[in-house]
């Protein structure tokens, strides 16, 4: 419900549109669909999910393998996506960005995947771990030139942070994850 709650309520209170807890890249485009509650949050997941599996086949396709249509099988039925489609959660939207990164590198597209990828941490904090990897995969191609790219979403959103905020770190500051693994609270101890 937390992100539906972002998606409705960010017009008239539009600091959830930068909650990194809310996530920026999933609040601004579920905004008009959250408007029809959070069955309309249901609708957006599903396109995703469709979106997604269409740039999966197009990538299966561009790598010329044998059964492509078999991918949209696989992408639609992948655990993460088919449990968390019809939900207000995150996860179906940045499956679909990574599918589509993954056919335009499968096409040979490495500026825009790169520009593409170096967004993922604001769809999901776990882009940055994505990110990183998707970095050694343009090391392991020799992708020299390309490689400054990946930091065009980090520099766009620092941009923003010192904008709105006068805080060029914003988005690490203001991390939940962050936050909470600094905040020195003692969460216990366990085996």
């Amino acid at each position: 419900w937390n992100h539906y709650l972002y998606c409705r309520w960010a017009p008239t209170h539009p600091e959830l549109i930068w909650d990194q807890w809310g996530k920026t890249l999933f609040t601004l485009p579920g905004i008009p669909f959250a408007y029809f509650g959070i069955q309309g949050l249901y609708v957006f997941n599903i396109i995703c999910c469709l979106v997604g599996a269409f740039f999966t086949y197009k990538a299966a396709h561009k790598l010329d393998i044998r059964y492509p249509w078999m991918a949209i099988l696989f992408y639609v039925l992948q655990p993460v996506v088919f449990a968390n489609t019809i939900s207000a959660l995150t996860e179906p939207l940045n499956a679909m960005v990574l599918a589509i990164i993954f056919y335009l590198l499968a096409d040979k597209r490495w500026a825009w995947a790169a520009v593409i990828t170096s967004f993922l941490p604001f769809f999901r904090t776990e882009g940055w771990v994505l990110l990183l990897g998707i970095s050694f995969y343009y090391i392991a191609r020799s992708q020299w030139k390309r490689m400054p790219i990946l930091a065009v979403g980090s520099i766009s959103f620092a941009a923003l942070g010192q904008f709105v905020f006068g805080n060029w770190l914003w988005f690490i500051s203001n991390n939940p994850y962050v936050q909470e693994n600094t905040s020195g609270r003692d969460w216990g101890h366990g085996s």
